[in-house]
């Protein structure tokens, strides 16, 4: 996770959803931006979200215009991850919009 937004106070969620349902099937926070890892995640096709927790209640806040609070960054991958038994998957990429 890269950082380009990021106010680097907030928790960072990362969430494995799955793709028809948005069911969040596995989730874990970042204290900050780099890294991260995925165990145990059965073979399948997952979307990956994240967003920066500024509220600190788990969930992407929407804001609100009454009194003003912006809505909590977030980005969700371009494409879907495959997981496949017994591989490890590299490479993804997730940048907060500035």
């Amino acid at each position: 996770v890269t950082d380009a937004g990021h106010s680097g106070t907030a928790p960072i969620v990362l969430q494995l959803r799955n793709p028809e349902t948005s069911h969040v099937l596995s989730e874990q926070k970042l204290t900050q931006p780099g890294p991260f890892r995925f165990s145990n995640v059965i073979a399948g096709s997952y979307q990956l979200v994240a967003f920066c927790d500024e509220d600190n209640n788990g969930r992407i806040s929407t804001g609100l215009l009454v009194p003003y609070m912006p809505a909590e960054l977030f980005v969700i991958a371009d494409e879907l991850i495959d997981v496949r038994a017994g591989w490890d998957v590299e490479d993804v990429l997730l940048e907060f919009p500035q």
